[in-house]
């Protein structure tokens, strides 16, 4: 167990490497920013890499004009003899059929993936390369491929003076490292070939002399925009420094509607075009052209309005709003909209980066905390301190899951669409000026919340049935499916309570018992797992297996029957238990005639060797369809 000031000094050691991590960021967006040239960005780029992941070399390496390899244009620590080495017989090949087609940074720029050699003197399909790697003295190397608009624009290499076994932390810091290392180079590569092209026009035509002045303007303002960001300043600061240069209205959102920054504050004047009808036009077309877009057809009396996107690659993540003229934006207001759409950008680029640091912490210690079975340590409640959480104190955990068409849709959604649940419940809980631990769990959202402070349940659900609700609606729409874990008063049974939690979501998506709690809403289904009566037992039994043998027992024969025969015993009897045993009823929910469900119950006794008359044997059956029912949703279904 760590003492107090080890855990301090660990706090700070990563306080301190985040830190780092955004001032080295921030500087390769200044450079970008004030236009360095792409030579020394290439370099300054490495030198970033180098530092950050504490390794022997680094290199910057981009596909040369033809396309046919990859050369080495930026780089920290690499000798002029082996760089020109490398470049002058394209030891780094693009092209099938070379013998250096299969470098890592080759495959790493085909596949779009991170290639590791752990030793590169005693990896066989490294043989090519091992005299460059003998004579500049690197035994390992990753390399990571750099990535603009979902298209390779180069691969960062990083080199080690040892063999390396990489490891998840390595990997990820390089990859992170990468993307945003690529967002920078793509931003450099736009803004140069924007100076060389009107530089080529100005050439050609002297009359397009007003049109580089134009440039210049929206060039300057663009300067002034990133110095209120690298000046500690936020979105707000952005709006307002916009709203002074063109004298409208501004508003800033994300990608759900929802309002980050307004200048001046209230910007009321604006809702009508954020909010009305013609906005869904608008965003339909914005979506489309990835462009900003003029809404021609304004209500009478009303100033006109344009929307620009805010993007992360393929991804738009906001929007930004400006009204209060009656003409068209002239071509420097277009370009400025442009200009102030990319440095919110990288806003909120730096917000993301924060945000989901915070949320792989989060998680990690969120699967830490529910597999300590009982011994939750010391170690883990001061790391639940320094996010921000007594865990000592009574907590309700809540797991939300999206589903659309029987199937929940953050199962295969992908990475955007699981940043935009746990984003959707984070500006939730803030709202409600709420704290929760939040992690991601299979396919559904957990979060580790606060317990009322006046321990009122049913206020409780009120506040877990409105954050379902707004999820719902940030996230595709789909009917959100809710469990609410018993109150966990003591540290040491979250792993208990959570399993119960897990089962009571199980229950919540089938959905089936009559006996369940009604849905609360269209599109909301909510779950208390202290309002579940006899599942309850289920959900909290310590052992599995007893459950599982207790299934086994009375349902048995009665499945092997349906196996031999193809038939539909056990869902006969399933539904007949729903119908609080109405033959009537079971057959109309089956569509068969009463006749056919009688014989059906008549052969299950039989099979069973159960007289569906007698309460205990009926009781035995209920308990085990509950149980298979628990257990067809998979593994952690059932507790234990």
């Amino acid at each position: 167990m760590r003492s107090y000031i080890e855990q301090v000094d660990a706090g700070r050691q990563e306080s301190g490497q985040l830190v780092e991590w955004m001032r080295s960021m921030i500087e390769i967006a200044r450079a970008v920013s004030e236009g360095m040239p792409l030579a020394p960005l290439f370099t300054l780029v490495a030198e970033t890499a180098a530092s950050l992941t504490r390794s022997t070399a680094c290199a910057v390496q981009m596909a040369d004009p033809s396309g046919t390899c990859l050369l080495i244009v930026g780089h920290a620590g690499l000798s002029g003899d082996y760089i020109e080495r490398v470049n002058t017989n394209a030891n780094i090949s693009l092209e099938e059929g070379s013998p250096y087609f299969n470098s890592p940074s080759s495959r790493a720029y085909r596949t779009h993936e991170i290639i590791a050699v752990d030793d590169a003197l005693d990896d066989e399909s490294y043989s090519p390369w091992q005299s460059l790697a003998e004579q500049e003295g690197y035994r390992s190397l990753i390399a990571v491929p750099m990535l603009a608009d979902g298209e390779p624009i180069g691969v960062l290499a990083v080199y080690s003076s040892e063999p390396a076994v990489t490891t998840p932390q390595t990997l990820m810091l390089c990859q992170l490292l990468a993307e945003h290392s690529g967002l920078a180079l793509a931003m450099a590569r736009l803004h140069d070939r924007e100076r060389h092209a009107m530089a080529r026009l100005l050439e050609a035509n002297a009359s397009l002399e007003q049109q580089q002045q134009v440039i210049d303007q929206v060039d300057d303002l663009h300067r002034g925009l990133m110095r209120v960001v690298l000046q500690n300043g936020d979105l707000g600061s952005v709006a307002g420094a916009l709203r002074t240069v063109m004298g409208m209205d501004v508003v800033i959102e994300d990608a759900a509607g929802e309002r980050l920054a307004a200048a001046p504050p209230d910007a009321t004047g604006i809702e009508v075009w954020t909010q009305g009808p013609q906005a869904r036009e608008a965003l339909a077309r914005l979506e489309a052209e990835r462009t900003v877009v003029h809404i021609d057809r304004p209500e009478a009396g009303r100033p006109r309005a344009w929307v620009a996107p805010i993007a992360l690659g393929d991804e738009i993540v906001g929007r930004l709003w400006a009204s209060g003229t009656d003409s068209a934006p002239s071509e420097l207001q277009r370009r400025l909209l442009e200009r102030a759409a990319l440095v919110a950008t990288v806003e909120l680029w730096q917000e993301r980066s924060a945000r989901e640091i915070e949320w792989r912490l989060s998680g990690d210690l969120f699967d830490e905390l529910i597999r300590a079975d009982g011994k939750a340590s010391a170690d883990l409640l001061a790391r639940g301190l320094h996010l921000g959480h007594d865990l000592s104190e009574p907590h309700d955990i809540v797991l939300l899951s999206v589903w659309s068409s029987g199937s929940p849709v953050t199962a295969d959604g992908g990475e955007a669409l699981r940043r935009s649940a746990l984003a959707a419940v984070e500006r939730s809980l803030r709202r409600r000026d709420l704290s929760g631990l939040l992690a991601w769990r299979e396919d559904y959202v957990a979060v580790l919340l606060d317990a009322d402070p006046d321990g009122d349940r049913a206020a409780r659900i009120r506040v877990i049935k409105e954050l379902a609700g707004e999820l719902s609606r940030s996230v595709r729409g789909g009917d959100v499916v809710a469990a609410v874990s018993q109150t966990c008063r003591e540290a040491d049974s979250y792993a208990r309570v959570y399993q119960a939690a897990r089962g009571a979501l199980t229950v919540a998506r089938r959905g089936r018992s009559r006996r369940l709690p009604d849905p609360p809403g269209p599109g909301v289904r909510v779950i208390d797992a202290e309002s579940l009566g006899i599942y309850s037992v289920l959900l909290s039994a310590s052992r599995t297996s007893d459950l599982l043998q207790l299934r086994d027992d009375a349902l048995g024969a009665l499945k092997k029957q349906d196996q031999r025969r193809d038939g539909a015993l056990l869902e006969t009897l399933k539904e007949y238990l729903r119908s609080d045993c109405h033959v009537q009823q079971t057959a109309t929910a089956m569509y068969l005639h009463p006749n056919t469900v009688l014989y059906r119950l008549r052969a299950i006794e039989k099979v069973t060797e159960v007289d569906l008359k007698q309460p205990r044997e009926l009781l035995r059956l209920q308990l085990a369809v509950m149980v298979d029912d628990l257990a067809e949703e998979g593994v952690g279904a059932l507790p234990g």
